[in-house]
């Protein structure tokens, strides 16, 4: 090795052990005291809590800190790269100076900052936190104070959908007692249920006033609340699963007595909104489905066809259609022969439907909302909003029939009324 070589290594050498060094003194350099009051804020305010307690002393979900024999650094450490128990925080959402006032609480705790006034129990127990400082809402749903004091007490000792258990030594009975009437007193009144049905979407598929669109009719809603929670909690056919989050309990409670005020859809509205008119005729009175008015069978009967499905009639489940409202259809149908033929009903054999100047209207009379969206943008069927198929096999499905789909023929739907339809789905967004 030439005497340059040598040198070169030996500075190298020089410089790496320098920089270790220089690492080695700087991760063992003090960080600056923290503010220990401040820290007790801080950490009451703080999601920490709903694991470690609201003293830090611990709970079965995460291990004491206050008195922690670990370093300010090891506190940092920790917090940035998480456990495989507990989520990495990163300085975005708590930063270096926080942890220090919290490090500084955990060494040296203070129950309350000199001078401040005595924390209430909602903020000593740390459930605004995920309730909202008012209990309002937050990562966990609002408290509405409708919950009677047993039930709200068994639920915070025994813990729930993700909510740990709080016990005696965490809330004292006392407190528990004080933070539900307080809840009681100050929590946020609870929202009209005409504006929630709203603010949850659900009228986008269940209709404005709940009279059905492209998911069934709920006004008039005769099926227990325990049944309702576990169809939105759990979804149902296409409609999704809404959870705590999303909307709480109380809410739901509201939601569900609501729907059971409002008056039940005429059995008729609920024919068209079902799409049963499209095969069996606006009146019943048949199609390329059986006339039903007066001929229906025995309620048994028709309740397992509905439910089956037949032929090339599709089935359709409680989602769908609820078997309260199959009873009202059935009772409809029944007294079907007494029915008078209304302005859309279907033409008679050798009478080819008129073309109508509101393509939707026909679309909504022809039944094909009732799969394939009200605004054609896809149900149980595909969307057919910006249809891309020519004409003609457009005309050949729709003639022919595919997928469950029945036949339409041109004693059912006219060659113009087709060719409006066509281009009305061409256009759609």
């Amino acid at each position: 090795m030439s005497i340059w070589h040598r040198s070169w290594f030996v500075f190298s050498l020089l410089a790496l052990l320098f920089l270790v060094a220089a690492c080695a003194a700087t991760e063992g350099e003090p960080l600056p005291p923290g503010d220990a009051a401040r820290g007790r804020g801080l950490w009451v305010e703080s999601s920490c809590v709903a694991c470690h307690g609201v003293d830090a002393a611990g709970t079965r979900q995460g291990p004491a800190l206050a008195d922690t024999p670990l370093s300010l650094r090891d506190v940092i450490n920790i917090t940035r790269r998480g456990t495989p128990g507990m989520p990495g925080y990163p300085a975005t959402q708590i930063g270096d100076q926080a942890l220090q006032d919290i490090y500084a609480w955990f060494r040296n705790p203070v129950s309350e900052a000199a001078g401040e006034p005595e924390q209430s129990p909602w903020v000593r127990s740390g459930c605004g936190a995920c309730h909202g400082a008012d209990a309002g809402g937050g990562t966990a749903p609002a408290l509405t104070g409708q919950a009677p004091y047993d039930e709200f007490r068994r639920v915070v000792r025994q813990g729930r959908d993700g909510m740990p258990a709080y016990g005696e030594s965490q809330i004292t009975d006392a407190d528990l007692r004080w933070i539900y009437d307080w809840i009681q007193a100050h929590a946020q009144v609870p929202a009209d249920p005409q504006d929630l049905w709203a603010q949850t979407g659900c009228g986008g598929c269940h209709g404005a006033n709940a009279g059905g669109g492209t998911g069934p009719a709920l006004a008039g809603l005769e099926f227990p609340y325990d049944t309702f929670q576990q169809i939105v909690r759990q979804g149902m056919g296409g409609m999704p699963a809404y959870g705590q989050a999303q909307i709480g309990d109380a809410e739901l409670r509201l939601l569900h007595d609501w729907l059971q005020a409002q008056i039940p859809v005429e059995p008729q509205n609920l024919w068209a909104q079902a799409g049963c008119g499209g095969c069996h005729g606006a009146n019943a009175g048949g199609g390329t489905g059986p006339a039903l008015a007066g001929q229906a069978p025995a309620y048994d009967e028709f309740r397992r066809t509905v439910r089956q499905g037949a032929d090339r009639m599709p089935a359709y489940s409680e989602a769908q259609i609820s078997d309260a409202e199959l009873q009202r259809l059935h009772d409809w149908l029944e007294a079907g022969a007494e029915l008078e033929p209304t302005a859309g009903a279907e033409p008679t054999a050798g009478t080819a439907a008129e073309p109508t100047a509101d393509a939707a209207a026909l679309w909504a009379e022809a039944g094909c909302g009732a799969c394939h969206g009200a605004d054609a943008g896809g149900a149980s069927a595909v969307a057919l909003a910006g249809l891309g198929a020519s004409y003609d096999e457009f005309e050949r499905i729709v003639r022919q029939g595919a997928r469950g789909m029945p036949a339409y023929s041109a004693d059912r739907l006219g060659n113009e009324a087709l060719q409006r339809l066509y281009d009305w789905l061409r256009a759609a967004p």
